[in-house]
């Protein structure tokens, strides 16, 4: 048994003939002996292999096997054939793929034909065209095709999943095709638009939401069962074959609206149940109901004649809105414009409640059973409501209520109380009756909604004459509300108000203030004027209190006055009169004034005392030009003056204490004016307070106050001065000192000086002086050494401060040391432990000391970022892209220069170093020959200016190297480490793939 078992590549670019590939194929495959294939002479494990493009020449065939259990080929044939044959659409060129199965007779080498797919071109074109043919009854027949333009089926299609369509699907080539069969029908039709021709029949429901356009009879449903619904427009007649069917139904979803732009002919009655809107005419033959009413654009009008009706006698119209009823010479027409109503002929009659809301005008009669209401009616004749419930006289023009014979313009009788009622029901609107006269005479009487007040009004001066509000209140002329006695209020302009007129000379008029009806207590008030005597009295507790006769003069106390003003003093207590100030008035006070009579010139006040008429001795005299002088009657010139008597030894004036002990006292003594206590109430100062000499000068607590000094303040312990305030808002004290200085004139205005009484030495001073100009000052303190006083502090007029020297100008303070020695300090700073916290030496070393979070102390593991730059400047050391500019990548010869610096051990001559110890580094002159970025240069140097005599910073013409920025190496170094990283990384490659070889 022969076994086949070779291995065939077919290689990129192999041109192989049918011929040779059949060849190759039935030597591989195929038992070229018995022309059967069996298991015994195929290796199913060999590979046949294509690799790349392969061109085939000729017609051949592929057939692709496979092998069944028993060794049987049961597979398909795959036959490609690329020429010209029968497979082809219209037999012209093109490849086809034939799907073969072995014939009836189970032959192996005979196949049948059971499918195919054709892919050419059609005639004269290059257009593709894809065909898809099945076999029936053994012959090949083409069932569906594919071009450019269309999609060709034979047979039916069966889309269990649906199909979509982006184009057209139409019928072949005429109309005897169905969508759908009698027998399976499409559930539902979902078109925008649907356009038939012939008719349309349908069994069923037909629902519509989009357009249909039909040209032909369309039949709907096969009973009444069936309907027809439509959400959109129907473009044609809608016509029924007799007249047994309806639109809608009367249980049924009815339709909403119905629009008609011509006329609607009813053959029966009209049922509206709800609005309808005609604008056009409507005929209706029978009945028009309409439940819901009807709005109609156009008139609404009889047949032919005026028989027809417009509601019936049993069943009316509620209310008639017309803005023109009928036409002139009708006997009833409403005029268009004005709304009036005009009866011009016939009998109005009105059996309901009526009301008119414009003119009605009636030339015959009107019934009103049921009452008629308007604005405005015309009568030409007496109007009587009841008989006599109104009687309108026409002819006298008088109205009688309950009265048919008025005798004057409006006359009302009742039986009882007759009573004229005016209301108003209108929010602060008034209810009144008016009366007039003429035009001169003419009131209104009313009262107001809302507010309650009877007023009387005088329309022709547009002025109140009387209000009563509803507390009773009268006001004459003005609202009484308001007023504190508010009971009866009198408006009175000048020259105007109350008169009671007596009926005689001899009257006495009275106005009484009582709390009774008995007795005294209906007069326990009184303003009494007699006519006869000329005399008015006020009376309290039904006795007179206050006369003023006939002469004016006025008696307090008294009925009989003798003198312009006489008061008399009770009886027991002797009280006269009291001069009280207003409650709550701390600086009232009473005045007095005195004159000449008829003119304005001042008169002298005396106030005398003893003699039968005690004006014998004076005690007081007040000037007319207001100088007081006490027991003298010359003030010599002073505004007060008080002469001393004989037997004073030392006089003046004393300010006593309650009880007569200890006084204080203000003496003329030797010409020197002294305060002190009298402690024996002799009138001689017995303890002296203060002293004002004949030169001005004051002694506190001397009789002798020192010569020089304005202020001479003495004690036998401390003297003490203390200036405050009592105040207990914000409010400041200040003590004033004032110099004088001319301007350009430099020195002290003012001094505050500390001495020692031992020695009376000065050891210090606070000194205001004056600048060069006027204006300016400075406050300078000074101390004294060994009795020799210096400056030792100024603030000058800027505000500059100096310690130990004259501020700098622009330099708000400034401290100067002793010296400019290593052992003195121009600044301390401490806690209040006594820790250091700022030192600055005269040497210039400035230390901040090692208390708890000094600079020492408060450590940070971030990298150091202070630089002090050669003028003493401290800065901050910042490395963010937002402090850079030009920034540029590291070119290799800067880092390779630095492999040319030259590292070095040295020792430290600073004294902050250990000598001992030794130091790694590099000097900066040599850096700075390499790579001057990489020094730290000194470019300032500080002098004394000669001409100022302070600091000044200089810039030197060439920068000095100081320092090394040993920060700086770090990028240097980076780039020299990433070259030699990819050096190793080189060679490492290299190393490896010499070990590999």
């Amino acid at each position: 048994m022969a076994n086949f078992g070779p291995s065939k590549t077919w290689t990129d670019g192999e041109i192989l003939s049918h011929t040779d590939l059949n060849a190759a194929l039935l030597d591989i495959i195929n038992n070229v002996t018995n022309n059967n294939i069996d298991a015994d002479n195929i290796d199913e494990t060999d590979d046949y292999t294509w690799s790349g493009a392969n061109s085939f020449v000729g017609g051949h065939s592929i057939k692709v096997l496979s092998n069944a259990a028993a060794s049987i080929v049961t597979g398909t044939t795959l036959e490609w054939d690329p020429g010209d044959g029968g497979q082809m659409t219209d037999n012209s060129s093109g490849i086809s793929l034939d799907f073969k199965l072995p014939d009836a007779a189970d032959n192996q080498d005979t196949f049948a034909s059971i499918a195919a797919i054709c892919l050419d071109d059609t005639s004269t074109s290059e257009d593709g065209e894809l065909s898809f043919r099945v076999a029936t009854a053994g012959t090949n027949t083409e069932q569906m095709t594919l071009s450019s333009t269309a999609l060709t089926v034979t047979p039916a299609i069966t889309a269990s999943g649906g199909m979509t369509s982006g184009g057209n699907i139409v019928s072949d080539t005429d109309s005897t095709d169905d969508l759908g069969t009698t027998g399976v029908r499409w559930a539902n039709l979902f078109v925008d638009d649907v356009t038939v021709t012939n008719n349309v029949t349908i069994g069923g429901t037909l629902t519509l939401t989009g357009g249909i356009t039909l040209n032909g009879n369309t039949t709907i449903g096969d009973s009444s069962a069936d309907t027809l619904t439509v959400n959109s427009t129907i473009t044609s007649n809608l016509i029924f074959t007799d007249n047994t069917y309806d639109i809608g139904a009367s249980g049924a979803t009815r339709p909403r609206d119905l629009f008609l732009s011509r006329n609607a002919v009813m053959g029966g009655t009209l049922g509206v149940t709800g609005a309808t809107t005609l604008s056009s005419t409507l005929g209706v033959t029978g009945a028009l109901t309409a439940t819901a009413g009807i709005t109609s654009g156009s008139d609404i009008v009889s047949d032919s004649d005026s028989t027809d009706d417009l509601g019936t006698a049993s069943v009316r119209w509620a209310n008639l809105y017309v803005d023109s009823i009928g036409d002139t010479g009708q006997a009833l027409a409403i005029t268009a414009g004005s709304n009036n109503i005009n009866v011009t002929a016939g009998t109005l009659a009105l059996t309901g409640a009526q009301t008119i809301s414009s003119t009605l005008g009636v030339t015959g009669l009107i019934t009103a059973s049921g009452g008629v209401s308007g604005t405005t009616g015309t009568f030409s004749g007496d109007l009587a409501v009841d008989t006599d419930t109104l009687f309108v006289d026409a002819s006298a023009d008088r109205v009688g209520v309950n009265n048919a014979a008025p005798s004057t313009p409006l006359h009302v009788k009742d039986a009882s109380t007759a009573y004229v009622m005016a209301e108003t029901t209108g929010t602060s609107t008034s209810a009144g009756f008016r009366l007039k006269g003429d035009a001169s005479a003419d009131y209104t009487i009313y009262t107001t909604q809302g507010v309650g007040n009877f007023g009387i009004y005088d329309n022709a001066n547009a002025a109140q004459r009387l209000t009563i509000d509803t507390s009773g209140n009268m006001g004459l002329g003005v609202t009484p509300s308001g007023y504190f006695a508010d009971k009866f209020v009198v408006s009175a302009g000048n020259a105007d108000g109350i008169t009671i007129a007596a009926s005689a000379t001899s009257d006495t008029n009275y106005l009484l203030f009582a709390d009774g009806t008995s007795g005294n207590a209906a007069y326990r008030g009184q303003i009494v004027y007699d006519h006869a005597n000329d005399l008015m009295q006020l009376a309290t507790a039904a006795t007179a209190a206050l006369t003023i006769d006939s002469s004016q003069r006025v008696g307090i106390g008294t009925a009989s006055p003798s003198a312009p003003l006489s008061v008399a003093s009770t009886a027991s207590t002797y009280e006269g009169m009291e001069l009280v100030t207003p409650s709550g008035d701390a600086s009232g006070v009473f005045q007095f004034g005195v004159h000449d009579s008829g003119g304005i010139s001042g008169r002298n006040i005396e106030f005398r005392r003893g003699g039968s008429d005690g004006f014998d001795t004076l005690s007081l005299r007040i000037t007319d030009a207001g100088r007081v002088g006490i027991n003298t009657t010359d003030t010599k010139n002073a505004m007060l003056y008080v002469e001393q008597d004989s037997a004073s030894t030392a006089g003046g004036i004393q300010i006593g204490r309650y009880g007569g002990d200890a006084a204080w006292a203000i003496s003329n003594v030797s010409s020197n004016l002294r305060f002190g206590v009298d402690n024996t109430a002799d009138g001689t100062i017995d303890i002296d307070a203060m002293t004002i000499d004949y030169q001005g000068l004051v002694g506190i607590g001397t009789i002798s106050p020192t010569s020089g000094y304005s202020l001479d303040i003495a004690n036998s312990s401390s003297a003490n001065v203390y200036i405050r305030t009592t105040a207990s808002s914000d409010t400041a004290s200040s003590l004033a000192i004032e110099g004088y200085r001319s301007n350009g004139s430099a020195g002290y205005l003012s001094r505050i000086e500390a001495k020692n009484r031992n020695g009376a030495v000065a050891v210090t001073q606070i000194d205001s002086e004056t600048e060069s100009v006027y204006n300016s000052g400075a406050l300078v303190f000074k101390t004294a050494s060994t009795g020799t006083m210096a400056e030792r502090a100024r603030i000058d007029a800027n505000g500059d401060v100096a310690i130990g020297r004259a501020p700098y100008t622009n330099y708000r303070f400034t401290v100067q040391s002793a010296d400019s020695s290593s052992s003195t300090y121009a600044l301390q700073i401490q806690n209040s432990l006594g820790y250091g916290l700022i030192q600055a030496r005269s040497d210039g070393q400035i230390t901040t000391g090692n208390y708890t979070l000094s600079p020492y102390n408060n450590t940070t593991a971030s990298a150091a970022n202070m630089h002090v730059t050669s003028s003493g400047i401290l800065q901050r050391s910042t490395s963010s892209a937002k402090y850079k500019t030009g920034v540029e990548t590291i070119e290799d010869s800067y880092a390779d220069a630095i492999l040319n610096m030259r590292p070095v051990w040295y020792r430290s001559l600073s004294e902050a170093d250990n000598a001992n110890h030794g130091w790694w580094g590099f000097i900066a002159e040599e850096v700075a020959e390499i790579d001057p970025r990489l020094v730290q240069y000194r470019t300032t140097e500080s002098v004394i200016s000669e001409e100022s005599g302070r600091e000044e910073t200089v810039t030197l013409d060439e920068p000095i190297p100081e320092g090394v920025s040993y920060d700086r190496f770090v990028p240097l170094l980076l780039n020299l480490i990433q070259r030699q990283q990819q050096s190793i990384a080189t060679l490492e490659t290299k190393v490896a793939a010499l070990e590999a070889a």
